[in-house]
């Protein structure tokens, strides 16, 4: 393994865990987040007009586990989302997201335009997909898994 060559990749919470390590480490050279999220108190107060869900149970007790209300330890929110470190930034991202995506789609667009305002390099795919790429259609997830191909060997 070349250790100045570290790209990482993350999917949903994976997403989240990337942002946080690029945001904490400088090792990675190259990053996919893909359906991440960035901003805990938009995730924690966002609203799917849809199905009428809401993240409150993912955030407070789901594998955000803040174990509080936003209101009961807001600092605790601003501290665990990467949103508020990105100026520490140095790896290339490529963020990805499915505008179906009923759990975090609104996340993508101020990850991407918070990156690209701090100047960072960063590119955003959007697919008419939902939120699991499994269930995705076959020629979405091929160009998907051939645009990160080119984003690790571009970057790495």
């Amino acid at each position: 393994m070349d250790s100045d060559r570290i790209g990482i990749i993350g999917h949903s919470f994976g997403g989240y865990s990337t942002l946080i390590a690029i945001t904490r480490l400088q090792r990675f050279k190259a990053a996919v987040v893909s359906a991440g999220i960035g901003n805990l108190i938009s995730l924690y107060t966002d609203f799917d007009y849809d199905c009428f869900y809401n993240n409150y149970g993912l955030i407070e007790d789901g594998q955000v586990n803040m174990g509080a209300t936003l209101w009961e330890n807001r600092d605790r929110y601003i501290r665990n989302s990467p949103l508020f470190d990105f100026h520490k930034i140095k790896t290339p991202v490529l963020v990805v997201q499915g505008t179906r995506d009923n759990l975090c789609r609104n996340e993508a667009g101020p990850i991407f335009s918070s990156l690209k305002r701090l100047d960072k390099t960063a590119e955003m795919v959007l697919y008419d997909e939902g939120h699991w790429q499994g269930t995705w259609q076959k020629e979405n997830l091929q160009d998907y898994y051939d645009r990160v191909l080119s984003w690790f060997d571009k970057y790495l």
